[in-house]
């Protein structure tokens, strides 16, 4: 029955627009009867003969859209009613132009809006429909790709319109496919004036989901001009200064978010995360200048005159960069676990914290680690040793404190065992290693 009165419905709503043309001449009359009797082909035959007679005509192109549009109605698949709506919008177009410059204005020219508004809600709606009703969902097998057509077809009809661009684009990220979301949401930001915040962060996730940092980055400084007070603005900027290596902005930006509402625990959590991955990034650079002074040293055993003089050069600048290093090192580490301790007081079950705790005070400890193999002094590397085998502690509680909450964090054990067996614990990284499926 719904079907039914949709169908109905439709017919009513052709005959208005038909009765609302007053053109009248026998061509039209017989392209009318074409199209409300669905005998398309017979319409386009008629229309396009008398386009060959009266070029400078526009009606005729008005109904082979009229034409075009009621055709796509009777198409179930929406990719088959893709090049009716490319031709629709060819034919309306070439109808103003011509329309513009007769003498009389004919009464279709009236109709154009409403032509091309039906068309449009039709497949807006369809498109919608398909994401948001659960029975018409169950009908086909990819249903957001069904939608993200329907969409497509519904900006070929109204390029001007941003909501199709906005749903499509969400859709698009919807079905993960977000280097195709691209396109349609830099055009909601073209037409809208001026773009909304969620506008911005639509496509800056999809930049980022597509590893476009930069263009991220670059769009985010923009959206900021524009929305300077939007905290998921600067956080997000944060996230993509993190991700692409800036982390000293990246902090900056969440202590700036934190001085805006010192309340907010997440805040804190961000920076400890990103501070703590800043820590990872320049430990791994230290164990690699340590790799390179033991290279270094190995080939100035067995060297002399300048080439021993080249080696002893290279490991003097490891030394400098590994202290330059130890020195940032150090900072981040102190502003990583300030600002995870005020998430565990605040949050005293946060997995993430915990977790991002143990991994710093891990990451510290091995680097303590090279620096006391690296010591000749037997009495000074002891006292690195200790140090090291402290900061292995502390990062043992706060692992043992992720598998208290989370007893099946597969990551969690595998840490904890390369900790207890660098305690010495060694039952305790057997029973580690064997809940890690070690």
């Amino acid at each position: 029955m719904k079907n039914l009165v949709q169908n109905l419905l439709g017919v009513f709503l052709l005959a208005g627009m038909l009765a609302a043309c007053s053109s009248s001449e026998p061509y039209i009359d017989q392209a009318r009867a074409g199209i409300y009797t669905q005998n398309f082909d017979s319409a386009y035959a008629i229309l396009n003969r008398q386009i060959e007679a009266t070029p400078e005509n526009g009606i005729p192109y008005f109904y082979k859209a009229l034409a075009n549009s009621e055709e796509a109605k009777t198409k179930t698949n929406a990719s088959a009613r893709t090049p009716l709506y490319i031709d629709l919008k060819e034919n309306i177009n070439t109808a103003e132009e011509l329309f513009a410059v007769q003498e009389e204005t004919p009464s279709e020219a009236g109709e154009i809006d409403n032509l091309l508004l039906n068309a449009w809600s039709r497949e807006f709606n369809a498109g919608v429909s398909y994401v948001n009703n659960d029975s018409l969902r169950s009908t086909v097998t990819n249903p957001l790709e069904v939608a993200a057509t329907h969409l497509k077809n519904a900006t070929i009809v109204n390029p001007d319109s941003s909501n199709s661009y906005e749903v499509l684009g969400q859709i698009l990220m919807m079905a993960n496919s977000y280097e195709n979301a691209i396109e349609p949401l830099q055009t909601v930001i073209e037409l809208k004036s001026p773009p909304s915040v969620a506008d911005y962060n639509n496509l800056v996730v999809s930049y980022v989901n597509t590893d476009a940092d930069k263009k991220a980055e670059k769009l985010l400084l923009e959206a900021l001009e524009v929305h300077p007070d939007s905290v998921i603005l600067v956080q997000n900027l944060a996230n993509v200064y993190g991700k692409s290596g800036n982390f000293e902005q990246a902090i900056e930006l969440f202590d700036q978010l934190i001085e805006r509402n010192p309340a907010n625990t997440d805040y804190y959590l961000s920076k400890g995360v990103q501070t703590t991955q800043a820590t990872i990034e320049l430990t791994n650079e230290i164990l690699d200048h340590y790799d390179q002074i033991y290279t270094n040293k190995n080939e100035l055993s067995d060297a002399s005159g300048d080439k021993a003089e080249e080696f002893e050069t290279k490991i003097a600048d490891s030394e400098k960069e590994i202290e330059r290093l130890n020195e940032k090192v150090n900072t981040l580490v102190d502003a990583a676990s300030d600002a995870l301790t005020t998430v565990v007081e605040r949050q005293p079950e946060n997995v993430t914290a915990y977790n991002a705790l143990g991994i710093l005070h891990q990451s510290k400890g091995g680097t303590l680690f090279e620096k006391r193999n690296y010591i000749e002094d037997l009495e000074e590397s002891d006292q690195y040793d200790k140090q090291a085998k402290e900061l292995f502690r502390e990062a043992m509680g706060y692992y043992e404190k992720v598998v208290e909450f989370e007893p099946n964090n597969i990551s969690a054990w595998r840490s904890l065992s390369q900790v207890y067996v660098i305690l010495g614990m060694n039952d305790k990284a057997k029973e580690a290693m064997e809940k890690a499926g070690q």
